[in-house]
């Protein structure tokens, strides 16, 4: 029936002699459906919704000029062609004037509904956009207001109460937020967003259980509702349920396959399985998605970094600088790298600039320290490590370095206080405990010495230099089978390493009397060392055994 009306009206109008007919049915037509009649009430009149009917307006003004300007141009005088030329010139230049100024209220959200409520300040939707609009700019305290008009204005407005409730939330204010949610639940009860919204909240106190209900009731009403599942796997991962957080990343991918934030998570959640090229994956994809997604591209780095594929963990850093050249852990990473690939004057520029950035940063002027320490300036370095425990005092990690640095200045017993210190805030420090063990070997206390090593092997079971030295005391000592369990323990971390092969050839030769096992190891240290220093010797040593 609507076909044959429309048909109708465009034969009857298109039709040459009544064009400008139909020019003025297409505007009165095509404007009914966007004036404010009753099912419109709340929403302003606004100019894109006289988009289409201005095209009738248009042809009108056109026939008008077709039809009248030759008879126009054959009757005027000079004087009436100027006047009606610069009239013309006149009225398009307002409308120029006019439509620029159009413009600078349309160059954003923000000032388009600004002028809204300005020009129809009764009507809450107005009101609701301008909070929308400030909340997304960030100024929480004005968009609050403006939600608030909105609901004064329609108290029965559920979007509203929920986007008062998102702004409370991105406040940090859960309760004020919770309440808002639960109004527009009342008002509302198939408001999802509602609903999502609550379990936000409710994640972030904690209650996963009640967080994980929300969701479900969300995606109850709208079962293709990508962000709940997102929040949902949110809940699962900090509840420690792992997989079921996968499945509900995997679910929200389903929905939107360009949710980058999925990407992300689901790669942390890979992270948490030692499943790391899962996770690398996951994190290329959402940069791909989302190239400014920092988080991603620094976990992405860090992957590469345990790698060691440096360019490539280069590469996502500079990535991140150039979006945020302050990004404080990029720095750091960085420096890590250069210390790592001996490029300490890069390394040092790195830590340099954290400090600049956050000069609190403990960690960044312990390494600092370290850089110094490798670089042979000593004061510097120190003067590093005491600035980073005035910060935190309580960083094992940075007594261990300052007793370091003690050791090479030959002030063995404030290395030892700093090497105890460190052990007492943090005792899973292998190194501290090693080279508390070469202090106390140093110093005559050798059973000291044996347990600190010892300690040292229990903490890092593959430490091949604790091992070879508690052999060396075990050696030292005469306990030579405690000394040869040593130097195999040390092989089994380094099965090359040719100086616990000589020892072990030297023990078995001198000690034990076991020719044998000691032309095997002897044999093996040429094997390894051909140029070893003392090669001449052993060689001699195997030439007598074999004879």
């Amino acid at each position: 029936m609507n076909k044959r009306i429309i048909l109708s009206i465009f034969l009857k109008y298109y039709l040459p002699p009544k064009k400008e007919g139909f020019a003025i049915t297409w505007f009165f037509v095509t404007l009914l459906p966007v004036i404010n009649i009753k099912f419109m009430s709340g929403r302003p009149l606004a100019e894109q919704r006289l988009y289409i009917p201005s095209l009738g307006f248009c042809l009108l003004v056109a026939l008008i000029l077709i039809r009248n300007l030759p008879e126009i141009f054959k009757k005027q005088s000079l004087f009436l062609f100027v006047t009606r030329t610069f009239l013309t010139i006149a009225i398009l230049s307002c409308y120029l004037a006019l439509t620029m100024e159009r413009d600078k209220i349309w160059h954003s959200n923000f000032t388009l509904w600004k002028d809204t409520v300005a020009k129809s300040p009764e009507t809450f939707r107005s009101h609701f956009n301008l909070g929308s609009a400030l909340s997304d700019r960030g100024e929480y305290e004005k968009a609050i207001i403006e939600f608030k008009k909105s609901i004064e204005l329609n108290p029965k407005d559920h979007e509203s109460y929920t986007s008062l409730g998102a702004t409370y939330y991105r406040q940090g204010e859960m309760e004020k937020a919770k309440e808002m949610f639960l109004k527009a639940i009342d008002i509302f009860y198939n408001s999802y967003r509602a609903h999502n919204n609550l379990g936000n909240v409710y994640n972030v106190e904690g209650n996963h259980e009640l967080a994980l209900k929300e969701y479900q009731e969300a995606i109850k009403i709208k079962p293709d509702f990508a962000e709940a599942y997102y929040n949902m796997g949110n809940a699962y991962k900090d509840s420690g349920d792992i997989q079921k957080a996968i499945s509900a990343f995997q679910k929200a991918l389903e929905f939107e396959p360009d949710f980058a934030k999925s990407y992300y998570n689901l790669g942390n959640c890979f992270l948490i399985t030692e499943e790391i090229e899962k996770a690398q994956k996951q994190f290329e994809t959402a940069i791909r998605f989302d190239p400014s997604f920092i988080n991603a591209r620094y976990n992405l780095a860090n992957i590469y970094y345990d790698k060691k594929a440096y360019s490539q963990a280069i590469e996502q850093l500079m990535a991140i600088l150039k979006l945020d050249p302050n990004h404080v852990e990029s720095h750091y990473l960085m420096g890590s790298i250069f210390t790592e690939t001996g490029k300490l004057d890069k390394a040092l520029k790195e830590y340099k600039e954290v400090i600049r950035i956050f000069p609190d940063h403990a960690d960044a002027l312990n390494s600092l320290g370290k850089i110094y320490m490798k670089k042979g300036e000593v004061e510097k370095g120190k003067i590093q490590f005491e600035k980073a425990l005035k910060i935190d005092p309580q960083n094992g990690y940075v007594h261990y370095n300052l007793g370091k640095l003690y050791v090479i200045e030959g002030d063995y017993q404030a290395a030892q206080k700093e090497f105890e210190e460190s052990l007492k805030l943090n005792p899973s420090i292998a190194e501290a405990w090693f080279n508390l063990g070469v202090i106390f070997h140093k110093t005559g206390k050798n059973n000291s010495a044996v347990e600190a090593l010892k300690k040292a092997t229990a903490v890092k079971s593959d430490y091949l230099d604790a091992y070879f030295h508690l052999g060396n005391l075990y050696l030292q000592q005469k306990q030579f089978h405690q000394a040869i369990a040593s130097f195999q323990q040390a092989l089994k971390v380094k099965p090359s390493h040719p100086e616990s092969h000589l020892k072990l050839g030297l023990i078995y030769l001198y000690n034990l009397n076991d020719a044998s096992n000691a032309l095997i190891h002897l044999k093996k240290v040429i094997e390894l060392a051909p140029n070893h220093p003392h090669a001449f010797q052993i060689r001699e040593a195997i030439s007598f055994l074999e004879q």
